[in-house]
């Protein structure tokens, strides 16, 4: 962490309103060169905030302070505002995993999670810099008196040159199972077990909190007679910890997730802005949220992606609404530590200038077939393209079904075939691309439903609806299952329940998966390690025999990736 001594002696001067007088600015830049201009273009200010505008560009030696996340090359125009007047927070704020802050100079502070994540599902973040070599000068005292080098989002300024410690340490762990605050991950969730490949300190998760191992406090920070300050530190977390001291703009606090108020006119682009409880969303099929937005006479359709904001538990995406009259929104999302969920709401869209009468909308150089549509039975369906497929969300399509009264929702992928690298994460579409998939949907009763296919076709999206008639189901007389001496596993939309399961190295092992009904993608389960795949009929208990192992864990999964479960062995 390279940072020379003119920096440390431009932002030594503490002025009397830090926040909007101790900014580094470039000399006389205007708009013609503010995309290459390096330092700070602009400040402005209200009664309550600090406006900052950069190219993220420096003259001074601040590299690789400012290479925590991941960022486009070549310079781009970033947009800070802090608060003039910080105040301390009333709750908790998690820090987002990105920009936390801007040094002096108008280059971005990253937090250290802001890179990737291990096997990208935003679970297990690595200490980006943990391996960038410090600068002994950053944490020792410089005459007594620490150096500002930037501020954190919440207004509190950030110190470098003051001698503090980190009070953050590694965790005792030989597994990684649980995340800092205790929360128990569900088995796709897990992290890899610590080993020399991934020693303890790979991932910023790796570490706690000890009250008293340092000098400061969990947000890396402490109070003064001059006020609270962030401190630079040799250790994690560096600058500013993984939660704000200060308040910043964030939701209300959430019960698991919740849509602000939304004042929605027909053809005028509106914020949806969604808050959730977890600061810890998994990353499903390549992004944290999908959002679906139908119009409840399932003729609109829109598959979106909140962005996340200044907070880790606030999110946002702007949509403009084509017609006037109720929507039905459906937020999928998977918290660390829970199985998936979708969260429902609804938005009364008001009419405006830019009505539009939609159509039925005809296939777009692409088939549908499928098997008699009965309800309770998993019904294959064959699609096929003109052209080649090209990934879209890492799989080769995306199939979203609704039923005409908006309370039946099913989201499902073309079908994987054998066997499942890694059943932990989602399966992504490598090779060339098919010009036919089938993907397995299980509806849950009778009625009418509408399918809307999504295939990626030279670069472009497209999106095809079709409706649906699905029939009354056969009655069946149920088969008698000898379920002894197995171990009983229930397939639901939820997952695997139990998730995860005892196992004795040495000995077979029987397992008896009940699936009630045809509601979920649980309709195989594959053993990649053994090289064992299973068909699940709906309505029925299958029995599942694994040979004898010595293996001290085996994983599996749905045939689709979507439910994950391991079996561990026994102490």
């Amino acid at each position: 962490m390279k940072l020379v001594a003119s920096f440390l002696l431009l932002a030594g001067a503490v002025q009397a309103q830090p926040v909007l007088d101790a900014w580094i600015r470039t000399p006389g830049s205007n708009a013609a060169v503010r995309r290459i201009a390096p330092e700070v273009h602009e400040v402005l200010s209200d009664a309550d905030y600090v406006y900052v505008e950069s190219a993220g560009l420096t003259l001074h030696s601040l590299a690789p302070w400012g290479a925590g996340g991941a960022t486009a090359a070549g310079p781009q125009l970033f947009h800070f505002r802090f608060p003039r007047h910080p105040l301390p927070a009333r709750r908790m704020v998690a820090a987002p995993q990105g920009i936390i802050g801007a040094f002096l100079t108008g280059v971005p502070v990253y937090s250290s999670a802001a890179g990737s994540s291990w096997q990208g599902a935003n679970i297990w973040h690595p200490d980006t810099l943990s391996r960038v070599p410090a600068r002994p000068d950053l944490f020792t005292r410089h005459g007594g008196k620490p150096q500002l080098i930037g501020f954190a989002l919440d207004g509190y300024p950030i110190y470098a040159g003051a001698g503090e410690r980190s009070g953050y340490r590694l965790r005792h762990i030989t597994v990684r199972r649980t995340l800092p605050d205790g929360t128990a991950l569900t088995p796709g969730q897990e992290g890899p077990a610590v080993s020399n490949e991934y020693p303890l300190g790979t991932f910023v998760e790796d570490y706690e909190f000890t009250p008293g191992a340092g000098t400061l406090d969990r947000h890396n920070g402490r109070d003064t007679e001059a006020g609270y300050g962030y401190y630079a530190t040799a250790d994690y977390p560096y600058l500013a910890g993984p939660e704000f001291y200060g308040a910043i703009d964030a939701p209300a606090t959430c019960d698991n997730m919740q849509l602000s108020s939304v004042q929605a006119r027909a053809g005028t682009a509106v914020d949806l802005s969604l808050c959730t409880s977890s600061s810890h969303l998994e990353r499903v099929h390549e992004k944290l949220i999908h959002l679906i937005v139908v119009s409840k006479d399932l003729k609109d359709f829109a598959h979106l992606h909140p962005e996340q904001q200044s907070t880790a538990q606030s999110w946002k995406v702007t949509h403009t609404f084509p017609r006037a009259g109720l929507y039905r929104l459906y937020a999928e999302y998977t918290a660390a530590g829970e199985k998936p969920r979708v969260a429902r709401f609804t938005v009364e869209v008001a009419p405006g200038g830019s009505l539009q009468t939609l159509a039925e909308e005809a296939p777009q150089g692409t088939s549908m077939k499928h098997a008699q549509l009965r309800a309770g039975e998993d019904v294959p369906f064959e699609f096929e393209s003109n052209q080649p497929l090209e990934p879209y969300l890492g799989a080769w399509g995306h199939f979203v079904v609704i039923g005409e009264d908006g309370s039946e929702f099913l989201h499902a992928h073309p079908a994987e075939e054998m066997p499942i690298q890694d059943p932990w994460q989602h399966s992504h579409a490598t090779g060339p691309g098919p010009q036919r998939v089938n993907a397995t949907i299980g509806f849950p009763r009778a009625g009418r439903y509408r399918l809307w296919a999504q295939f990626q076709i030279a670069g472009v999206v497209t999106t095809t609806a079709w409706n649906l008639e699905v029939a009354l189901p056969v009655a069946t007389v149920p088969s008698h299952v000898d379920t002894r001496n197995t171990v009983s596993i229930q397939v639901t939309r939820s997952g695997y329940e139990p998730s995860r399961i005892p196992l004795e190295k040495g000995k077979p092992t029987r397992l008896a998966f009940t699936r009630a009904d045809a509601a979920n993608c649980g309709g195989t389960v594959v053993f990649p390690d053994l090289g064992i795949r299973a068909e699940l009929p709906a309505g029925r208990t299958t029995i599942v025999e694994l040979p004898a192992t010595e293996r001290e864990e085996l994983r599996f999964a749905c045939g689709m990736g979507m439910l994950k479960g391991v079996l561990l062995a026994l102490p």
